[in-house]
C-alpha cells in the first residue's frame, strides 16, 4: 500500500476568539471582514468578500451554512502563491457546531475530524495537501456561552500552474462538505 500524499492533522490552539468579532486589518497585513453569521441564508454567501473569484470556497460556506446542517462558518480566507518551484493554493475554514450543548464540548470535534480522515484514507484521496484542524476556544459574547470552533487551514503543494493548484484546494473543500455537510436533525435550539 503506497502512503498519501496528504497529511492531516488535529491540534489544540492556545488561542481563542471573541464572536462576533469586528473588521480590522490582521497582523500580516491582510483586511479581515469581521464575522457574519451566515446560517440559513446562503443568499449571503455572495456578499463575502472572501470569495471573491472562488466559487470553491463560496459553495463549501453555501453549504456548510446550509439550515440543514450542524455546522456554521466562523471565518474564511484563501488565495494563490506562486513560487519558484510552482504554485501553490492556500487558505482555511472556520467552523461551529450550530448548537451550544455539542460547541462547547471538544470531544464532537475530535469524532468529525475521525469521520474526515477516515473519509480521506477510505476514498485514497490522491491530492497532495496539508490539512490543519485546529480546535480554539470561543466566547460567543452575544449569545453567552464559551465554546469551540475549529480553524481547518489547507495548503496545497506545488503544482506546475494556478488552475491544478486552485483544482487541488476545491477538491479538498468538496471532501469537507461531505462530512460536515451533512443533514443533521437535532431538538437542541441553535445557536445562529
Amino acid at each position: 500500500m503506497s502512503h498519501p500524499l496528504y497529511s492531516c492533522y488535529l491540534s489544540l490552539s492556545p488561542h481563542g476568539k471573541g464572536i462576533p468579532y469586528g473588521a480590522g486589518p490582521r497582523n500580516n497585513g491582510d483586511y479581515n471582514h469581521g464575522f457574519k453569521p451566515l446560517k440559513g441564508r446562503p443568499e449571503e454567501v455572495v456578499k463575502i468578500p472572501e470569495v471573491t473569484g472562488d466559487p470553491a470556497l463560496a459553495q463549501f460556506l453555501r453549504s456548510t451554512n446550509d439550515s440543514s446542517t450542524a455546522f456554521l462558518t466562523v471565518g474564511c480566507a484563501s488565495g494563490g502563491d506562486e513560487f519558484e518551484h510552482g504554485h501553490t493554493f492556500r487558505g482555511y475554514i472556520e467552523i461551529c457546531f450550530n448548537y451550544r450543548e455539542i460547541a462547547s464540548e471538544p470531544t464532537e470535534y475530535f469524532g468529525l475530524f475521525w469521520q474526515f480522515s477516515h473519509l480521506l484514507h477510505q476514498t485514497r484521496f490522491a491530492e497532495q495537501v496539508w490539512i490543519s484542524w485546529e480546535l480554539e476556544q470561543a466566547s460567543f459574547f452575544e449569545k453567552g456561552f464559551e465554546g469551540f470552533t475549529c480553524v481547518i487551514k489547507i495548503n496545497t503543494g506545488p503544482r506546475p500552474d494556478s488552475a491544478s493548484a486552485y483544482d487541488a484546494w476545491s477538491k479538498t473543500l468538496l471532501m469537507h462538505s461531505k462530512v460536515i455537510g451533512l443533514p443533521f436533525e437535532c431538538s437542541l435550539l441553535p445557536v445562529y
